[in-house]
């Protein structure tokens, strides 16, 4: 099956909790069959029972969204679901290409041009036909984009919709930031292949200059300190040379050979191992659960997409 097969396959489907009502904890090693829907929505959680936050409270904490115009109104419900449900965060920082600049003004208003209000557009110049590898390395440059005095950052995505009230504690145990991970060979099954997230550990190795150890992208909602971006960065030049050279130089289309949370899961977990709190979803371990609702920006926002993320608002 081709990726534009796939694409029209996804459309519309939505990832559940539901998905993971067989699943047995005690089976450590043995992995059921995936839906497509989990191949590509983050969502790989598998005991999502420890609902309690951090007791002490975290240090100032910022939501960084990467966007562009084409997901803008997945941005705006996204936006509306932060103003809702979450409490205790500095604010929100959202990143777009300059060229989306207008077209953010006459959807969002004066909120744009804010630059010191709760949410702030930042803009950056985004090279032609790059937008996906670039968007990569916005993320690795979030501490050049969040406000000065930022603790940490809150990776977020413009069609993650929270539903549930939800504060930086909720991402932090024993006064450390979450990380929910699993082994590479876990996304294989006995029968074959069984998630294509499988194929990204090539370029994850390939980016590190070093192997992998884990799979990082489980959520896509990540907590992170303002200090690791510079680190991770000094890591990826001290292998490839200069970033933004590196990130361009990469390929945009599906498969993309340049990574985000793959990788920045994985430096930190071989790196800056005791700065988080780390939770292996692949044992059935108790985790925290993803306080959101993802869904798919490559699909259009359905009448039943809509109503759904309407009734989340309206609770």
């Amino acid at each position: 099956m081709d990726f534009l097969q796939l694409e029209d396959i996804l459309v519309g489907i939505l990832l559940t909790s539901d998905d993971f009502a067989g699943w047995n904890p005690t089976h450590s090693k043995r992995l059921r069959k995936m839906t497509i829907t989990e191949i590509n929505v983050p969502n790989h959680m598998s005991n999502p029972t420890d609902l309690t936050p951090n007791p002490n409270p975290v240090g100032r904490c910022e939501i960084f969204i990467v966007s562009y115009w084409k997901d803008f109104p997945w941005l705006e419900l996204c936006l509306k679901s932060i103003q809702k449900f979450c409490r205790g965060f500095s604010g929100v920082t959202v990143a777009i290409p300059s060229r989306d600049l207008e077209d953010a003004a006459n959807r969002f208003g004066q909120t744009v041009m804010d630059t010191c209000g709760w949410i702030k557009f930042k803009d950056y110049f985004e090279v032609e036909g790059k937008g996906m590898v670039q968007h990569m390395e916005i993320m690795a440059r979030a501490d050049e984009f969040v406000p000065h005095g930022t603790e940490y950052v809150l990776h977020h995505d413009s069609d993650g919709i929270f539903n549930v009230p939800t504060t930086p504690e909720d991402f932090f145990r024993n006064d450390k930031p979450v990380y929910l991970y699993r082994t590479w060979e876990s996304l294989t099954g006995h029968d074959g292949v069984v998630s294509d997230c499988a194929q990204w550990r090539e370029p994850t190795d390939a980016q590190l200059g070093f192997p992998s150890e884990i799979y990082a992208m489980c959520v896509n909602t990540q907590m992170m300190p303002i200090w690791f971006y510079q680190h991770y960065r000094h890591c990826l030049e001290s292998v490839h040379g200069d970033l933004h050279k590196y990130f361009i130089s990469g390929k945009n289309s599906f498969a993309q050979n340049r990574m985000d949370f793959t990788a920045m899961g994985a430096y930190a977990h071989k790196r800056w191992h005791g700065a988080f709190a780390w939770y292996d979803v692949e044992n059935g371990q108790p985790h925290p659960r993803d306080p959101k609702r993802s869904f798919w920006s490559h699909g259009s926002i359905t009448p039943e997409i809509r109503a759904e993320i309407e009734s989340i608002l309206s609770v």
